[in-house]
């Protein structure tokens, strides 16, 4: 896929707003819904198997979606979808939280970097290993 990171940011804008961008509907929300859903333990017939060989995280039709697990990392809060590349580009969207993180750093192999950004993000929102992902502050 050839894209600009403006044109980029706005699909992954779509996919957090269930499919509609700009009060356009460009898919159905149910159509969202299954692009996201984690399709791994049904392929595999395995119940323990995950991607990257983290727990916690699973695999659809965008990419890796996490999932409620015990030893899923903090940063990936359930229901987060998103995917890296190799050369440095990254995305993450998280609806429950209205997040869209996006990273087109360029950078070969060096896949560390989407995770840090991840955790600096939510960090900075404070979504920290104190308070889960997905759990509203009191204003």
């Amino acid at each position: 896929m050839v894209s600009t990171l403006n044109d980029f940011a706005r699909l992954c804008l779509m996919l957090e707003r269930g499919g509609e961008l700009d009060g356009i509907r460009v898919l159905r929300e149910e159509t969202v819904k299954l692009m996201c859903v984690n399709l791994l333990q049904e392929m595999t017939g395995d119940p323990q198997s995950w991607c990257l060989e983290t727990s916690g995280l699973g695999f659809g039709i965008l990419g890796s979606v996490a999932v409620s697990h015990p030893e899923a990392n903090w940063f990936d809060a359930p229901g987060e979808v998103g995917w890296g590349g190799l050369a440095g580009t990254a995305w993450a969207m998280d609806p429950k939280e209205g997040l869209v993180v996006i990273s087109f750093c360029q950078v070969m192999y060096e896949l560390w970097i989407d995770e840090e950004l991840r955790k600096a993000v939510r960090s900075a929102l404070g979504f920290s290993e104190q308070r889960p992902c997905g759990a509203s502050e009191e204003k």
